[in-house]
């Protein structure tokens, strides 16, 4: 059973391409119901590593029942759009982001990110205050600690399932092996990311965030599942004391992905913040 009715999805929700700096860019609008484009506050929404627009779709639709346009984008390297010609980082992709609602027309949104996404938006919230009038985040992994003991194992496994690769003669072979590998290290985002989205990937990773925490100004809605196995939950209160104006929900059983284990709530949460 679905979380949402569902609705025909040319009636609230129209696909749009978009070309910015040389990369063809792909969003999703969903517009309030028997509406037209560009009406309702607008909500953009920025996913997480490795997902794209095609999975906020059902908070899409939830949310522009509640009245709002809401504009989720494939992030550059993701989904439908192309990827950079560099590797970027999160400040790099702030920069996209403010170029592309430029681009469409806004001029004061509500923002939400998702894990990476999440990571993008604070940046985002930091350098154009003026643009955002509030500011939701799931679950940014923006806090990088010094590597434990776990993750130092880890990457001497890797090193050494490199070195091993290495013998094996068939490039088949090599490729299954190396994807059994990172899943076996829950490394198949890194994997699975081909070209210069690999390196973004190893950038992204070691951005620390902490130190520009404080200084989001607008009101935020920290939003964490209480069983994360990728972003641990302590961060949620990390953030929350950090960030001023800021109140956190931990939602039981969502794991890293609220918007597709317990949309209804979320979208439930999202709507009473950005109605406050």
């Amino acid at each position: 059973m679905r979380a949402f009715p569902l609705f025909p999805m040319e009636e609230i929700l129209k696909e749009h391409n978009l070309q910015l700096q040389d990369i063809q860019v792909h969003y999703k609008e969903a517009t309030p119901a028997g509406g037209q484009a560009g009406q309702g506050d607008a909500l953009l929404i920025l996913h997480g590593w490795g997902a794209s627009s095609e999975s906020w779709i059902l908070l899409q639709r939830a949310l522009s029942k509640e009245g709002y346009r809401v504009i989720a984008i494939d992030l550059p390297g993701f989904g439908r759009s192309n990827p950079p010609a560099t590797a970027w980082g999160v400040q790099d992709y702030s920069n996209f982001i403010e170029q592309f609602v430029r681009a469409i027309g806004l001029q004061q949104f509500f923002l939400l990110g998702h894990s990476f996404g999440g990571q993008i938006a604070i940046s985002f919230a930091v350098q154009h205050q003026e643009l955002v009038k509030k500011l939701i985040l799931c679950a940014p992994p923006g806090i990088r600690r010094p590597p434990g003991v776990k993750e130092k194992l880890l990457s001497v496994f890797s090193k050494m399932f490199n070195v091993v690769l290495l013998i094996v003669p068939s490039k088949n072979l090599q490729d299954r092996l190396r994807q059994a590998g990172y899943r076996l290290i829950k490394q198949s985002d890194y994997f699975k990311a081909e070209g210069v989205m690999r390196e973004v990937m190893q950038r992204v990773i070691r951005e620390d965030l902490f130190s520009i925490f404080s200084q989001v100004s607008v009101p935020t809605l920290i939003v964490w599942g209480d069983d994360d196995r990728m972003v641990p939950v302590e961060d949620a209160y990390v953030l929350v004391r950090e960030i001023p104006h800021s109140a956190v929900e931990i939602i039981p059983g969502a794991g890293h992905s609220p918007h597709l284990k317990t949309p209804e709530k979320l979208s439930q949460l999202v709507t009473k913040f950005l109605k406050a």
